[in-house]
């Protein structure tokens, strides 16, 4: 399954965001699955404005979304303009979204909630 990992990456430290985002990855991967981060977007043109860059990677993000079976919600999603707007279509469309907090809860208890995880 591939998942894509949504959280706020403009509104925090480029590195915090980083570091969020390869945390995600490698759960994801240890769960035998390929994860999809919008960190690998290519940076926009120096000469957009903030709202056009914000566009730039809404858009390629969306492109990247539409190759994801699932979305995982990193910590603090919701903070996120653009993590809403993601997530709100994997709801929309009727894709599964997970939550990092519940997923990594889950996996410490060894919860049997945790089928669906290894499908």
């Amino acid at each position: 399954m591939k998942v894509y990992l949504s959280g706020p990456i403009s509104d925090i430290c480029k590195k915090k965001a980083a570091s969020n985002f390869s945390t995600a990855a490698k759960l994801v991967e240890e769960l035998g699955h390929e994860p999809s981060s919008p960190l690998v977007i290519p940076y926009p043109p120096t000469s957009y404005t903030e709202h056009e860059s914000w566009l730039y990677y809404m858009k390629n993000s969306v492109k990247m979304m539409m190759d994801c079976d699932a979305m995982l919600c990193l910590e603090n999603w919701s903070e996120s303009k653009g993590a809403v707007l993601e997530r709100k279509l994997f709801f929309d469309l009727g894709l599964p979204v997970f939550y990092y907090h519940n997923v990594k809860e889950m996996i410490q208890k060894k919860s049997p909630d945790m089928e669906w995880l290894h499908d």
